[in-house]
């Protein structure tokens, strides 16, 4: 099985092993490749692509719907912002904390608001080359 797992499209560390994103970890292989870099929670921005998590209790699992091409509301920036100090309070990895979701999304949900917000959080803590 090791021969198939791959990470999710896209997969990057916004913050080394804390904080990452992707595009839709589609497959147990790419949930697989997320549990084995440490990601305990994963946090869906796309609620047309659901991630096959049911046969991953070990990695918590957050939706925040989002529909396509919309802006997040500013009630979703407070709930990703919340999961994200609770993960980092806990000792979670995430994959923003985790976000997944595609690229464009991705992005729009980051630039809005949230990233100098998560950039605050982490500098706290020393890390300052997001």
């Amino acid at each position: 099985m090791s021969e198939f797992i791959k990470p999710p499209y896209n997969f990057s560390w916004l913050v080394e092993k804390e904080l990452a994103c992707m595009a839709w970890p589609q497959s147990v292989y790419n949930l697989e490749f997320l549990r084995k870099e440490g990601i305990s929670h994963l946090v869906t921005l796309s609620p047309e692509k659901i991630p096959p998590i049911v046969d991953f209790p070990q990695i918590e699992w957050t939706r925040i719907d989002i529909e396509e091409f919309e802006a997040p509301t500013l009630d979703d920036i407070i709930k990703f912002i919340e999961i994200c100090e609770k993960c980092k309070k806990n000792g979670q990895v995430r994959g923003k904390q985790l976000i997944f979701a595609q690229g464009a999304k991705n992005r729009r949900f980051i630039e809005s608001l949230i990233f100098d917000r998560i950039k605050k959080l982490f500098i706290q803590d020393g890390i300052s080359d997001i």
